[in-house]
C-alpha cells in the first residue's frame, strides 16, 4: 500500500470515527428529547401518574435529576431494545449527564468527549448528592477526554469528603 492510499484510508477511519460519534451523541440527545417530554412534575404528580395503569414516576439517577414517567421509560427501552434492567441503567447515565454533570454534558454533546468516558463518570456519581456531583464536574469536566480512573475515584472521594 502506497504512503498517499495509507493516508487517505487514515482520513476515511478518521471521518468514519467522526460520524459514529455524531450518530451516538445525537442518539444521547434524542433520548433525552423523548424523557423531557414525559418527566414528573413533583408539585403535580398526583395529577399526572396513574398507579392503577401502571404508569408511576422512576428516579433512575441521582438527587436533583428529575423524575420520569415509568411507562416513557419502558417505551424507550422496548423502542432502543433494551432490556429493562439495562434500559434503566442507560437512562439513568443519560439523565446523570445532563441534569447533574452539565459542564460534562456540553462536552459530550460538542463531541469532546466520548459517551463511554461520561457515562462511567456519570457511573460514578450517582450517589453522591448534588453539590457533590457538581463538585466533580467542575473539577473533572475540563479535562474528562483524558481523565484517568483513580483521579475519578480520587474526585469523588474528595467529594464524599466535601
Amino acid at each position: 500500500m502506497t504512503t498517499t492510499a495509507l493516508a487517505t484510508s487514515l482520513a476515511e477511519v478518521r471521518a468514519l470515527d467522526l460520524a459514529s460519534r455524531r450518530a451516538e451523541v445525537d442518539r444521547l440527545v434524542g433520548v433525552l428529547a423523548w424523557l423531557e417530554q414525559h418527566l414528573i412534575d413533583p408539585a403535580t404528580s398526583d395529577d399526572v401518574a396513574f398507579p392503577d395503569y401502571g404508569d408511576g414516576e422512576v428516579t433512575l439517577a441521582g438527587d436533583g435529576a428529575p423524575a420520569v414517567s415509568e411507562v416513557a421509560v419502558g417505551e424507550l427501552v422496548t423502542t432502543l431494545g433494551l432490556s429493562d434492567s439495562s434500559g434503566r441503567v442507560f437512562v439513568g447515565r443519560c439523565l446523570e449527564l445532563k441534569y447533574r454533570l452539565p459542564r460534562l454534558w456540553a462536552r459530550v454533546v460538542d463531541l469532546e468527549v466520548a459517551p463511554w468516558r461520561a457515562f462511567r463518570i456519570a457511573d460514578a456519581t450517582r450517589s453522591l448528592p448534588l453539590d457533590g456531583a457538581a463538585f466533580v464536574d467542575a473539577r473533572l469536566a475540563g479535562f474528562a477526554h483524558s481523565l484517568s480512573w483513580s483521579q475519578l475515584e480520587r474526585t469523588v472521594e474528595a467529594a464524599r469528603a466535601e
